[in-house]
């Protein structure tokens, strides 16, 4: 069975920032994850605040996947890795803080992308 690469994205309140960026922020987002996902990536959104739903549909990008966490990344990354047959290794964390990079290193990612790596795919 072919194992795909994932894409893990921290969705917070730094992703939908208030005022003019918002708009275009939010769209340039939305075109960079349809790019991974052309590149064969599965896109799993990890939802670390509450009240975020009217911004997730307000992004118009459908994900593999949206799971909730609250404590250890580790065993919710590896959950969903057996459900989206993805390969841990060879997938990716995304996050605007840069404090989430321990979370890719005990979840055995492969690595770490800040944000605006990932907006410069876009």
């Amino acid at each position: 069975m072919e194992r795909y690469k994932g894409l893990f994205v921290i969705l917070d309140a730094n992703l939908f920032p208030m005022g003019s960026r918002r708009r275009a922020l939010i769209s340039h987002l939305a075109s960079a994850l349809k790019d991974f996902r052309s590149m064969g990536y599965r896109v799993v959104g990890v939802v670390v605040e509450d009240d975020l739903e009217d911004s997730l549909a307000e992004l118009g990008f459908q994900f593999d996947s949206v799971e909730r966490v609250e404590g250890d990344f580790a065993p919710v990354a590896w959950s969903v890795a057996r459900r989206l047959s993805l390969n841990v290794k060879r997938s990716l964390l995304c996050s605007a803080d840069v404090s989430h990079a321990n979370w890719a290193q005990d979840a055995g990612l492969r690595r770490f992308m800040m944000l605006e790596r990932l907006l410069s795919h876009g």
